[in-house]
C-alpha cells in the first residue's frame, strides 16, 4: 500500500473502531500483525504489515484461521502493555498511523512506516516500547506534529479523523456511528490481502511439492541406470568366469586383457592394474552376488518409488487446479490430503512449514514449568536441595551440582541424592554438614532406625558410569559421618522449606 491508500483507509476506518478495546495481539509472520478490536460493533480485526516490499493498514472482514497466527516474545509484550486499551482516535501524517488509547492513562501506538516498527509511546512521546529491538533508527519527534493539536482536547477533530470521536466515557458524540458495510476502501484492502496471501501459500506448497517430485525423478533415473546394470549381471559373471579358467595369461599390472570365450568369440575385460589376476576375477564375481542381492529388492523399490511419483503428481495437479488453500481454511485440508505411503514424515514437515509461515528459531514456551528438587535451607542459611527419585538424583548430583558443592547419600541402601550448595560468602560450617547428612537420612529408606552413616564428598568427585541404571553414580575422595536424626533440628529444616514458584514466560525487555 501506498502512503495514499494507509490515510484513505485510516480516515475510513476511525469512526468505526473508536471506542473499541485491543483484545488481542497475534503475529501472522514476523512482519505482520494481527490485532483484535472489540466494541460495540462487534469484532472488528486490524492486519498491520510492516513488510518493507508490502506494507498495510486495513481492516480485515475474513476470519483467520487460528492455526497461521502466533505469538512471539514481542507480541505478548505489547499486547500486555496495552491489553484492553480502548482506541479514542486514530491519525495518519506521511509515514506514520498514530492511534491514541486509553485505559488509566493515555499512550500512543506509533506505527512508523519510515522506520517499520511499531512504538508504543506516552503521553509526551518518550519511548516505552519498540516492538523491533534492533530496526532502524526512528525520529520519533514527528509524534508531537501529528498528536499536538489533539493534546489536551479530547473532543477536537484531527488528521482527517472525522466526527464520531469517544470522549473518555465512552460514548459516541456522533449521532451514526459507520457500520462495517461502509467501508469500501479497506473491504477491497481486505480481499486483495486474503487473495495475495492465499497465491503465496499456493507457491510456497508448490515449491516443495516440485522438490520432492524433482528428487524422486532424478531416484528414478538412477534405478533405470541399476536396472540396466542388473541385466548385464551374467555378462559380468561370465567374465569371472573366463578370468578364472585363464589367469595364466593374465598379466599383472595390466588395464585390460582379451580372451576368447567357449564360443569361440574374443571377449575384452577390464582390469585393476593395483589388483593381481586373482583379485581381479574376486571382483568380478563380488559385483556379480551384489547384483543378485539387489535384484531381489530392486522391483518393489522401483513399484514403490513409480507410485511416490504419480501421488506427488496428483497432489500437484489438487494444489494447481483448484487453488483452494487460503488463510481461512486450516492447513490440514492440505496435510489429510498426505496420509499415506507414498508421503514421508519429512515431506509432510516441509509441507506444513510452507503452510504455516512461522520465523525458525525455538518456539516460546508457554507451558509453565516446575523445578523438581526439594530446596530448603540449612541453619546458617545454605541452600539444599533433595532430589525425589532415581532420575532426579542423577539431573542433581550430575548435571545441576557444581563442582564445589557437597553431594551426600545415605551410605547403606537406598536413599535421596542431597546437595550442599556451596556458597561464596563462606566455607562449609559444621552445622551445614550435619544438617545435610540429616535430611539424607531422613529421606532415606534408614529413616526408621533413627541413626545411620552417611557418606559425602565434593560433586566433582562423582562420575556416571556409561550404561548404568538411572541414578547410579560413582564418588570417591569421600568422607563418612554418622548421623543421629533430632526431631527439633529436622523440624526447623523441613518448615524452612523454600515454595517452588512457578517459572512462567519470559518476556524479552527492549
Amino acid at each position: 500500500m501506498k502512503n495514499d491508500a494507509i490515510r484513505h483507509a485510516v480516515r475510513e476506518m476511525a469512526d468505526a473502531v473508536t471506542g473499541t478495546r485491543i483484545q488481542k495481539i497475534r503475529l501472522l509472520d514476523s512482519h505482520t500483525l494481527i490485532i483484535d478490536l472489540y466494541g460495540r460493533n462487534g469484532l472488528f480485526v486490524l492486519a498491520v504489515s510492516l513488510n518493507r516490499r508490502d506494507r498495510g493498514f486495513h481492516l480485515l472482514f475474513e476470519k483467520i484461521h487460528g492455526a497461521y497466527l502466533y505469538r512471539s516474545p514481542a507480541s505478548q509484550q505489547l499486547y500486555a502493555l496495552v491489553r484492553g486499551f480502548r482506541v479514542q482516535q486514530m491519525q495518519h501524517a506521511e509515514q506514520y498511523v498514530l492511534m491514541k488509547i486509553r485505559s488509566s492513562a493515555v499512550c500512543y501506538l506509533f506505527f512508523d512506516f519510515k522506520a517499520f516498527d511499531i512504538f508504543v509511546l506516552d503521553e509526551g512521546g518518550g519511548i516505552v516500547f519498540r516492538f523491533f529491538k534492533y530496526g532502524i533508527e526512528a525520529d520519533t519527534s514527528v509524534f508531537r506534529l501529528i498528536a499536538g493539536p489533539v493534546k489536551g482536547n479530547e473532543d477536537s477533530e484531527a488528521g482527517g479523523t472525522g466526527p464520531g470521536i469517544y470522549s473518555e466515557s465512552g460514548s459516541p458524540e456522533s449521532e451514526k456511528t459507520p457500520q462495517l458495510g461502509e467501508l469500501p476502501l479497506n473491504r477491497d484492502l481486505s480481499k486483495e490481502f486474503f487473495t495475495k496471501r492465499s497465491l503465496s501459500l499456493v507457491r510456497g506448497t508448490l515449491k516443495v511439492i516440485k522438490g520432492e517430485s524433482k528428487k524422486v525423478v532424478r531416484l528414478l533415473e538412477k534405478l533405470h541406470l541399476e536396472e540396466q546394470e542388473i541385466e548385464n549381471s551374467e555378462a559380468i559373471r561370465h567374465r569371472g568366469e573366463l578370468l578364472k579358467y585363464n589367469l595364466s595369461k593374465v598379466r599383472k599390472g595390466a588395464t585390460s586383457v582379451t580372451l576368447g570365450d567357449f564360443d569361440g568369440n574374443d571377449v575384452e575385460i577390464v582390469l585393476d592394474p593395483a589388483c593381481s589376476p586373482v583379485e581381479n576375477m574376486n571382483r568380478y564375481f563380488k559385483r556379480y552376488k551384489k547384483l543378485g542381492r539387489k535384484r531381489e529388492v530392486f522391483e518393489k523399490k522401483c513399484a514403490y518409488e513409480t507410485g511416490r511419483h504419480a501421488a506427488l503428481d496428483r497432489l500437484l495437479r489438487h494444489v494447481s487446479d483448484k487453488k483452494n488453500i487460503s488463510l481461512k481454511t486450516p492447513p490440514s485440508a492440505v496435510l489429510d490430503l498426505l496420509q499415506g505411503e507414498y508421503f514421508r514424515e519429512s515431506f509432510r514437515r516441509r509441507v506444513g512449514k510452507a503452510l504455516v509461515q512461522r520465523p525458525a528459531g525455538r518456539p516460546m514456551k508457554r507451558e509453565e514449568k516446575k523445578e523438581g528438587f526439594l530446596r530448603l535451607t540449612s541453619r546458617t542459611g545454605k541452600i539444599i536441595l533433595v532430589g525425589r527419585n532415581a532420575r532426579e538424583n542423577e539431573e542433581l548430583a550430575i548435571r545441576k551440582a557444581r563442582g564445589n558443592d557437597l553431594w551426600f547419600h545415605v551410605e547403606d541402601g537406598t536413599g535421596s541424592a542431597v546437595v550442599l550448595r556451596y556458597d561464596r560468602k563462606g566455607e562449609f560450617q559444621e552445622s551445614d554438614i550435619d544438617d545435610a547428612s540429616a535430611l539424607a537420612l531422613y529421606f532415606s529408606k534408614a529413616r526408621g532406625q533413627g541413626a545411620g552413616s552417611v557418606v559425602y564428598t565434593f560433586c566433582k568427585h562423582l562420575n556416571k558410569p556409561k550404561g548404568s541404571k538411572p541414578g547410579y553414580v560413582i564418588y570417591h575422595k569421600n568422607k563418612s559421618r554418622y548421623t543421629v536424626l533430632e526431631e527439633k533440628v529436622l523440624a526447623q529444616l523441613i518448615d524452612s522449606k523454600i515454595p517452588i514458584g512457578k517459572v512462567g514466560l519470559k518476556l524479552n525487555k527492549r
